[in-house]
């Protein structure tokens, strides 16, 4: 092969590969399947915890009246 032929070889695997990439992300589903009435039969919050960096994340929240300590 020359070095057309080696260039050529090259992009095809990097365009690949890119391709790959792209179809391989996860992306998960906004309101996934899962048991959401169990919230209120635990006793839990829906609480919004913002990071540090800014990004919201959801939980649920179950107070525990003896915990010893919460962060």
């Amino acid at each position: 092969m020359n070095k057309l032929g080696f260039s050529l070889c090259g992009l095809a695997a990097a365009l690949l590969l890119i391709w790959l990439a792209n179809r391989s992300a996860f992306f998960p589903m906004r309101y996934p399947d899962g048991d959401w009435a169990r919230r209120e039969s635990l006793g839990a919050e829906d609480v919004w915890i913002t990071t540090s960096d800014g990004v919201r994340i959801h939980a649920w929240w179950r107070p525990q009246p003896e915990a010893r300590a919460v962060t």
